[in-house]
């Protein structure tokens, strides 16, 4: 399976991820020709490398060979840890300044290695009429099979005001071209709507406004009034954004999640009361629910606070840091996992929902059955439970 980078500088990311963070600047070169000196292992690899450059049948620039032997070395680590060249990493830098803007749009990754795009309410993606789910296969004429998302991101990033030309396929229609201006796009990271006797919101990602914009929204629906809150095609956000709405809805002392890094382990819990105690909460998720949006399903689920309904999510429960190297080139390695709440990490096959179900066609009416008919099956289960108990 290919990596999901749940970063938010992509086309539609609004701004950097927060999750993917830098490291602290390095030291001289003096300093760093001091320390790959004084490591005999890579002496060797100096010696290997001037050698093939210099004696193998096929010529290879020494530069080339370093470059070719870092990215392997770095996709070799884990699945989401890779090697970015500087001429890439200058073009994620750049796609940072003043003045550059997106199209409005999340992209994630799905099991078969397509990437789909989850546009928000308009914005320019929307409005240019991209569609949840729609397959993203070329930017600028430039196919994106098999590039990693912050290399797409990159290329639909640019000034505010000039366009981009994506290539998008809805369904099984035929692929379309769709021209879409970029601009400097702030849309809310949560939508709410009624849904029948629900309330169904959406979380597109994961920031920093996202736990005040779910208080807010729920303030608003009536006491006692069931949610599903739609996590579909989320790739993630801000790690500690998503502990921050998952805090909204649990006790003091419930464990929301713990990070555990190479040389700790820090676990982390709801500070006060729930700020939402009572409404019944139903979390649909799907293949491309990654990140940050699995650690808020299993701080959830894992605290019986609420039932998730959908298929198995992505898989992705690690958080990367980003390090420049001497030449402007930059690694982005795994640094740290985050674990559900009873301390097992998130499985490489996806979080397994409560309630099995095509996320696609889900329904609030289908989805509230399904919650009512689990919710009596439970309750069945204790009354039975109890009784054995008495029996004894």
């Amino acid at each position: 399976m290919k990596s999901l980078w749940w970063v938010c500088l992509a086309a539609a990311v609004l701004c950097p991820e927060s999750a993917v963070h830098a490291e602290a600047p390095p030291p001289d070169p003096e300093v760093r020709e001091r320390q790959w000196t004084t490591h005999e292992e890579m002496l060797v690899f100096f010696d290997a490398a001037t050698k093939i450059s210099a004696n193998s049948l096929a010529p290879h620039a020494l530069g080339d060979l370093v470059q070719r032997s870092l990215s392997l070395l770095a996709a070799d680590l884990d699945p989401h840890s890779h090697y970015l060249s500087a001429e890439a990493y200058a073009q994620y830098v750049q796609a940072q300044r003043p003045g550059y803007g997106g199209v409005g749009m999340e992209l994630s990754e799905d099991r078969r290695g397509l990437l789909r795009c989850l546009p928000y309410p308009g914005t320019p993606a929307a409005d240019a009429g991209i569609r949840d789910g729609d397959v993203l296969h070329a930017v600028d004429g430039t196919p994106v099979l098999g590039k990693r998302l912050p290399e797409v991101g990159w290329r639909i990033r640019g000034t505010s005001g000039s366009t981009v030309m994506l290539t998008v396929q809805t369904g099984v229609q035929a692929a379309r071209e769709v021209e879409v201006t970029r601009a400097r796009v702030r849309a809310p990271t949560v939508t709410a709507q009624p849904a029948g006797d629900l309330t169904w919101l959406r979380i597109y990602r994961f920031g920093a406004t996202t736990p005040e914009e779910l208080r807010n929204h729920l303030s608003e629906v009536p006491e006692g009034t069931p949610a599903v809150i739609d996590l579909r095609g989320n790739p993630g956000g801000g790690l500690y954004d998503a502990v921050d709405a998952a805090r909204l809805f649990l006790p003091a002392g419930a464990i929301v999640t713990a990070i555990r890094d190479r040389d700790s382990l820090k676990v982390l819990a709801a500070e006060s009361p729930p700020k939402i105690p009572n409404t019944q909460l139903i979390l649909l998720q799907d293949e491309r629910t990654a990140s940050a949006a699995e650690l808020f399903i299993a701080a959830l689920t894992g605290n019986r606070r609420a039932v998730s309904a959908g298929s198995p999510t992505f898989g992705k429960g690690s958080t990367q840091r980003l390090i420049e190297l001497m030449d402007g080139s930059a690694l982005v390695l795994t640094d740290a996992v985050f674990l559900q709440p009873d301390r097992t990490p998130i499985p490489a096959t996806g979080l397994p929902p409560t309630l099995h179900t095509d996320p696609a066609a889900a329904t609030a009416v289908e989805l509230w059955t399904l919650y009512r008919a689990q919710a009596d099956h439970s309750a069945d289960a204790e009354k039975a439970a109890g009784m054995l108990s008495i029996g004894e």
